[in-house]
């Protein structure tokens, strides 16, 4: 049966609620918090169907690309199915996890629960604690850490664990073993071989094992790029700039101005605050931006960033800092599969990267375009306070109607 959208349809599209950023002073995580506009649609139709809730506005089930039930809706809220074949679903404020014919593969018992990784791990919250199950849903790592994040490709993850009366952190691998024992204040996932960590307030950074290759002496740092440089600044504007993986400082920048920096991305470019504007530099510290910017952007794997200049002109520029797509939209986001969502007069539409208007700006909200061409989008309904949502393609066609 063709389904068409017209109740406040809650589709479950994830806020941010990533692994590792969530902090430790708490004992769990909300599993109710999304947000639609933040829903990565890289794999919107994956197996050929997508989370999608019952036009009666009761329960979700799964719809192909037709808009017709392959999974009838009996769930609270599911997200859409993993690249392993299987979907986080809700049932009574617990979360489980269902094969593609709509079975309890592990049966609804977790306060939260993510996607497996390519190793067959996923981070489930039990009975207050954080741990780790395999696809039958046997502990791998037993619930018992405040919180944990994801592994970090040397197969180490940050954990807490609640030490008398404090929250501290360390790390695990993936057979549970802490590697590095509950001991920070702090701590960030490992990039390029080292790890930041906070001890007696200030930050440094340790190897696999836990020790210190550069000692705890700055008051911000940023993680190790893949060029071997990390942003470091001293307490007191005693010296601001980047350092490489023994410490040393590779060149300086001027610390009463430089508040924050970024590590340098794929392209060889970072970013700094200066003076409260956002600035690009070289791996040689020689600056990109000579005109001044009120925002930046993290550049996307094309080499572009949305940007905004003080003169008002707005778009997306590339590494040289020169606008490559530019426009009148009150608000851009990244590119995502060819496709970047663009707002104008209040209601998002779609640009292609050529800065083309492939699709005109009059829904309430959007999805990015999935690799599968497809994007949920809503409209108001008519109603106060109503929506209704479909699915459409890359030319605008409705897939899933909305009447």
């Amino acid at each position: 049966m063709k389904i068409f959208v017209r109740s406040v349809l809650y589709l479950v599209l994830v806020s941010v609620i990533l692994v590792g950023l969530v902090g430790c002073g708490g004992e769990g995580d909300s599993a109710k918090n999304f947000e639609f506009s933040e829903f990565n649609a890289d794999n919107l139709f994956t197996n050929g169907v997508t989370a999608f809730k019952s036009a009666s506005g009761d329960k979700m089930g799964f719809i192909d690309k037709n808009g017709d039930y392959i999974i009838k809706p009996k769930f609270d809220n599911a997200y859409n199915f993993a690249a392993n074949g299987l979907a986080r679903v809700e049932v009574n404020d617990q979360w489980g996890y269902i094969n593609t014919s709509g079975e309890y593969v592990i049966e609804p018992k977790y306060g939260n629960a993510y996607d497996f990784d390519e190793q067959g791990m996923a981070h489930v919250f039990y009975e207050g604690r954080h741990g780790f199950i395999d696809i039958k849903g046997n502990w791998l790592i037993v619930n018992k850490y405040v919180n944990v994040g994801e592994f970090a490709d040397n197969g180490l993850a940050t954990m807490c664990l609640k030490v008398d009366e404090d929250f501290l952190y360390g790390y695990i691998d993936r057979q549970g073993n802490e590697v590095i024992s509950a001991q920070f204040e702090e701590c960030n996932s490992f990039s390029n071989g080292l790890a930041a960590v906070k001890r007696n307030g200030k930050w440094g950074f340790v190897d696999g094992n836990g020790n210190f290759v550069i000692e705890a002496k700055y008051s911000l740092v940023s993680d190790f790029g893949k060029n071997g440089l990390a942003f470091a600044r001293l307490p007191d504007d005693a010296g601001t700039g980047y350092i490489n993986k023994t410490g040393e400082l590779v060149f300086a920048l001027d610390a009463r101005q430089t508040y924050t920096g970024t590590a340098f991305n794929e392209f060889g470019i970072a970013r700094l605050s200066v003076s409260g504007r956002p600035r690009l530099i070289t791996e040689t510290g020689a600056s990109v931006t000579e005109d001044f910017f009120i925002s930046i952007d993290d550049f996307d794997k094309n080499g572009l960033a949305v940007a905004t200049k003080t003169k008002g002109e707005s778009g997306y520029i590339n590494t040289k800092a020169e606008f490559v797509v530019k426009g009148d939209f009150s608000e851009y986001e990244n590119f995502v599969n060819g496709y970047a969502r663009v707002k104008k007069d209040g209601k998002w539409g779609f640009i292609n990267s050529k800065g083309e208007q492939v699709v005109e700006c009059k829904y309430y909200r959007v999805t990015d375009f999935g690799a599968d061409g497809y994007a949920v989008v809503m409209i108001e309904g008519e109603e106060k306070n109503s929506y209704k949502y479909g699915i459409i393609d890359t030319t605008g066609a409705a897939v899933v109607d909305f009447k």
